[in-house]
């Protein structure tokens, strides 16, 4: 699946996802503790990539 993405889109995804999880605190859209770490990573970063081929922009990476 990553090979379809430039490895700066990918990386772009990832640091955005991490944010998004600290800035929430480990919790997910509900306001749920995130007990799959791993699983809900690999969706949020499906589903990021996804967006791209969509030309939605998404990623606001602060500083």
């Amino acid at each position: 699946m990553l090979e379809e993405y430039e490895y700066r889109e990918v990386i772009m995804a990832v640091n955005y996802i991490i944010q998004k999880w600290k800035s929430n605190k480990g919790l997910d859209e509900n306001g749920e503790i995130i007990t799959n770490q791993y699983g809900y990573f690999k969706s949020a970063l499906e589903s990021n990539l996804r967006k791209i081929t969509q030309d939605i922009e998404l990623w606001e990476i602060e500083p």
